[in-house]
């Protein structure tokens, strides 16, 4: 996996290892656009299977999102050549692995949505780290996700489906078949309206 970060009008790109079959797995790097690492992240030596950045307005702030094994995390980010500070991190029962994470303003609070690899989604205040809320969507895996908009969220399982999710609810209230596991879901938005793409594994 990999993001781009901007910072001083330069650009990095952050890298992280997702191989479960090594029992060694590195750590997040930085690289710049001229292929150099730059640093290696303390503190990040997990299995990482999704990572972004979320910039917080009201802050002026950057963060990095990570995915791991057991929990979600984030990191305070300065420039990249002054390290990263681990900010939150994300757990609330116990599951194996959480595959996605977005961030959701919702009327000032800060929320981070974790989807789980006990088919739940699990939501945290982002600032605070503590949870809030667990939507039991079915006792599949859940992989991607994408705001649809501030009270809908589509998520991608293991069951072959994509499900629409109504966030304040709880509650799935559409499902959309595929021929296999959905990985990844993105909402594209042109001129001529939004649109949702889905990644299946095959």
């Amino acid at each position: 996996r990999l993001c781009l970060f901007q910072s001083n009008n330069d650009i990095y790109i952050i890298t992280s290892n997702y191989d479960t079959s090594s029992n060694k797995p590195d750590p997040l790097k930085i690289y710049n656009l001229n292929g150099e690492k730059i640093e290696e992240i303390r503190n990040s030596k997990e299995h990482t299977f999704f990572i972004d950045i979320y910039y917080d307005n009201s802050l002026s702030k950057h963060y990095l999102i990570t995915c791991n094994c057991n929990f979600s995390r984030t990191y305070k980010m300065n420039d990249p050549k002054e390290g990263y500070i681990i900010y939150n991190t994300y757990k609330d029962g116990n599951y194996e692995y959480t595959y996605s994470a977005i961030v959701l303003n919702d009327n000032g609070v800060i929320k981070l949505i974790e989807s789980c690899s006990d088919g739940a989604i699990r939501i945290f205040n982002f600032h605070s780290g503590l949870p809030l809320n667990t939507i039991k969507i079915n006792n599949s895996r859940l992989y991607g996700m994408c705001l649809w908009n501030d009270n809908y969220l589509f998520v991608g399982c293991l069951d072959k489906e994509m499900k629409l999710v109504e966030i304040k609810a709880g509650l799935v209230v559409k499902s959309f078949r595929h021929e296999s596991e959905v990985l990844t879901i993105k909402k594209i938005i042109s001129k001529d309206g939004y649109y949702l793409v889905s990644q299946s594994q095959y």
